[in-house]
This record gives C-alpha cells, structure tokens and sequence, in this order.
C-alpha cells in the first residue's frame, strides 16, 4: 500500500482508535524501530503534553495528506508518472527496496515496472 519512508511512522489507526482488528499488516524491509502504544496511555499523554499533541496533529496531517496525494495519484497518473514521482520524491528506495514492492506500491505489475525502468534509461 504505501511505504514509511526515513522519520516516518506507520500503523492503523482505525483499528488502534476502533479496537477492531488490523485489515493489513506492516513489513519492516529494513532495520526499523517498533513502538507499541497503548490507547489509554497515548490519549493521556496527548491531552497533557500540549507539545506531543502539536506533533502528533502535525504528523497527523502530514500523513492524511501523503494518503490523498497518492489516491489522487493512483487514480489520475499512469505507472511511469508514479515511478517518475518517486524518483524525484525518494531516489535512494528504489536502490534499497526490491523491485516487486516498488511495483505493488505503484500499483503496477513487476513486469511493467521492468519495461519502464528499461524505456527511461534507453530515453537517457
């Protein structure tokens, strides 16, 4: 679905404000920190520490808006205008991440992520 990429964080925050069970799963593809918070805990920490709300509403937003920019690029930008974007956006994950979770995460088949990655470098 998406990557967290470096300073990011990931998870489901319907399932963690519904207590209803995850519909996905999150894969560390490199070495990553896992936090666990728990609901009770985090709402207390949030509506005492005015500094933790202001950065939990800032990523928050970041995060929301990151979510809509890639429906609306799902939608409206074909496999090579997604590939494109994120070269420009995050060049070093295509070095580090195989090339089948970058085709997954563009929406697009490996197969067709190969024939791009060909036709931009015969275009160079």
């Amino acid at each position: 679905m998406y990557f967290a990429f470096l300073n990011w964080w990931t998870g489901d925050k319907t399932s963690f404000y519904s207590d209803a069970p995850s519909r996905f799963s999150v894969q560390a593809l490199e070495e990553s920190e896992i936090f666990r918070a728990d609901k009770f805990k985090w709402e207390e920490a949030l509506s005492k520490i005015p500094v933790f709300e202001k950065w939990y509403r800032v990523k928050t937003r970041k995060s929301y808006e990151a979510t809509q920019q890639k429906i609306i690029d799902m939608q409206t930008e074909t496999g090579e205008e997604k590939y494109l974007k994120l070269l420009k956006n995050a060049p070093e994950i295509v070095q580090r991440i195989p090339q089948h979770y970058i085709a997954s995460y563009l929406g697009i088949k490996p197969q067709s992520l190969s024939r791009i990655r060909k036709n931009i470098l015969k275009d160079k």
